[in-house]
């Protein structure tokens, strides 16, 4: 296998490390603001083990399209997270109904910083700055339609970063 390859499916391995990490993040919190007892909550050796897979992913020679992202842009490893957050919206379908769930709002199926604020144990709240990396470089898009608190509204990967850290890089057209 030559080294393009070898990348590719180490970066395609970690993506769904990444998104599976979430997922039962996602599970875990979704089940602790539900007030009835929930069997099928994620147990944490079930996270630590999606983790390891991630940070093995990452550790590697030849690191992953997120990694890479990070480093050369300056995204702090809750920015990284975040940014995985949104990704997984565009990656796997189930992420919708989980992040909904995590936030006990059917009308919330997208990712918020106050979402990602619960779900990831290394919260900033420097994220939300106009100034912080995932901001100023415009990686995600934040829909904050009229009175809604910054906290609350849409976040969206921005479609050139989801393709890029699937591994497809191209001159964008803005």
């Amino acid at each position: 296998m030559n080294e393009q390859a070898t990348w590719m499916e180490n970066n395609d391995k970690h993506l769904a490390a990444t998104v599976a990490w979430i997922h039962l993040r996602l599970e875990r919190l979704a089940a602790r603001t539900d007030d009835k007892k929930n069997p099928s909550i994620p147990d944490n050796a079930a996270i630590e083990q999606t983790h390891q897979e991630k940070v093995k992913r990452e550790d590697s020679e030849l690191p992953p399209a997120l990694v890479l992202l990070g480093n050369a842009l300056g995204l702090s490893e809750f920015d990284r997270h975040v940014l995985a957050l949104c990704v997984a919206m565009e990656l796997n379908t189930k992420t919708a109904s989980l992040c909904a769930n995590a936030q006990d709002n059917r009308d919330k199926p997208y990712p918020t910083f106050a979402l990602a604020f619960a779900l990831f144990d290394d919260p900033d709240w420097g994220a939300l700055s106009p100034h912080s990396p995932l901001r100023y470089w415009r990686l995600l898009e934040i829909n904050q339609p009229g009175a809604q608190p910054l906290t609350g509204a849409a976040l969206v990967a921005d479609e050139r970063i989801v393709n890029y850290l699937k591994g497809l890089n191209y001159l964008d057209d803005r």
